[in-house]
């Protein structure tokens, strides 16, 4: 709008000059130069610990998937073969461990880009090399707020992000570009989003959704305290973790045709979900798996996504989603919550 304004400021300009008599002759001047301060392009996290939800106010069960669903347990991964879904462009990599410098819009301290850019080398140095012991232990240095939930999983939750990302993005060619910074001058705090890019099986590979990018914040020093922190969230660790007890707690209970269990899991916060909508998500199964519920597994099929299949090659998908702390099931065979 601003400089569609003015434009429009110097044509009507011109108008009243012309009308006034002015001298005919051409006089060149230089183009008026338009501001180029970024202000995070309307990216400014809103939730806590920079972790948005991938949907919103809505309960577990829905098909649609921007819900935001309930608490999840833990389990294990399955391999799977499925391709990863990648862009069709090659890419041209960085030096190891490489962080993009920040765009000159981004209006973010020199000293505060720095610090937190060679955080976030270090950290992106570990991925890539797949230290396990090392990621988790500065993951949980990181954030005050999900670290120790991440130390009570341990090794396990980290190879089990490392597993996911692997799946869509070669992790020894992963970089960190800086996306959007929001800020706030007056308290000294800096939240600063990072997409992720490579390659995946000689293809462009990036995350650039706002809930996939890895997001650090700054906080200068108060008077109170001594030094400045900073945090770092990436729903990669925060939730991925859980996904595989999440999906098997719910396979499991369908197998079983324990309304109970189903009902639990499928409960989001204070939103309970009932035995009666339990008993309809069985019945669902037994029709479209012809009740041959004993052989169904699940597979990781990619962006949050998973496969349930059964030995005659019958295959349903549905999807976690989160946010908020919660986590639960999309799958279009539940009932909704709230009818």
């Amino acid at each position: 709008m601003r400089k569609w304004g003015l434009t429009a400021f110097l044509l009507l300009t011109a108008g009243i000059l012309l009308l006034a008599g002015c001298s005919n002759e051409t006089e060149t001047t230089p183009a008026a130069k338009a501001d180029n301060v970024a202000d995070g392009s309307g990216n400014e996290q809103n939730k806590t610990a920079g972790m948005p939800a991938k949907g919103q106010d809505e309960a577990a069960g829905q098909p649609d998937k921007d819900k935001t669903v309930g608490q999840s347990d833990n389990g294990q991964d399955k391999a799977v073969d499925q391709p990863a879904k990648v862009a069709d462009k090659a890419v041209s990599q960085p030096a190891i461990g490489e962080v993009a410098p920040a765009a000159p819009a981004f209006d973010v301290p020199s000293d505060v880009l720095d610090k937190v850019t060679e955080e976030m080398k270090g950290f992106i140095a570990l991925i890539r090399d797949k230290k396990i012991e090392p990621l988790l232990q500065k993951t949980i240095a990181l954030n005050a707020e999900y670290g120790p939930e991440l130390h009570d999983i341990g090794k396990d939750g980290i190879e089990r992000a490392l597993a996911g990302l692997e799946y869509e993005i070669d992790l020894d060619s992963i970089e960190a570009r800086l996306a959007n910074v929001s800020s706030s001058h007056e308290s000294g705090m800096y939240q600063l989003g990072f997409s992720i890019h490579g390659t995946k099986d000689g293809k462009a590979a990036a995350f650039t959704d706002l809930e996939d990018m890895i997001h650090m914040t700054y906080i200068a020093a108060a008077p109170l305290t001594s030094s400045s922190s900073i945090t770092l969230n990436w729903n990669y660790f925060r939730y991925f973790p859980y996904n595989a007890g999440l999906l098997n707690a719910y396979i499991n209970a369908i197998k079983a045709r324990d309304t109970a269990k189903i009902a639990d899991v499928m409960t989001v916060d204070d939103l309970i979900y009932t035995e009666a909508k339990a008993k309809k998500i069985i019945a669902m199964y037994d029709l479209f798996f012809d009740r041959d519920l004993d052989s169904l597994s699940v597979a990781y099929n990619g962006d949050w996504e998973y496969v349930i299949q059964d030995a005659h090659n019958n295959a349903h998908k549905v999807a976690i989603i989160f946010g908020d702390g919660l986590m639960g099931i999309v799958d279009e065979f539940a009932p909704s919550a709230y009818n």
